[in-house]
């Protein structure tokens, strides 16, 4: 019983790093396209298209990547995280119940 906690722990360490690396990486992209819209002005006002700045392509780029990065996490979440966590939970209730 001791050892199922013991990974019912490591589990959760293991979705909290999970989940805090890609929030780093959705905080480091944006932070990074921030700066790039601030001291590239000239830049990121560039014209794609008639009406379209760079900047916008690039604001509706960082919006489908925050989009990307849920979808994998929660694929992972729903392939390893909660298969593992079910059988943990199982192992943990019948230890309890007897």
């Amino acid at each position: 019983m001791c050892d199922d906690r013991f990974r019912l722990q490591l589990l959760s360490r293991k979705r909290a790093f999970v989940s805090r690396c890609y929030a780093v990486l959705l905080m480091v992209t944006f932070v990074a396209f921030m700066i790039s819209a601030f001291y590239q002005f000239e830049y990121m006002s560039m014209m794609v298209l008639p009406g379209l700045s760079l900047a916008i392509v690039l604001g509706v780029g960082m919006l489908f990547f925050a989009w990307v990065l849920t979808f994998f996490y929660v694929r992972w979440a729903n392939t390893n995280y909660a298969e593992m966590l079910g059988v943990l939970n199982g192992k943990l209730n019948k230890d309890i119940l007897r």
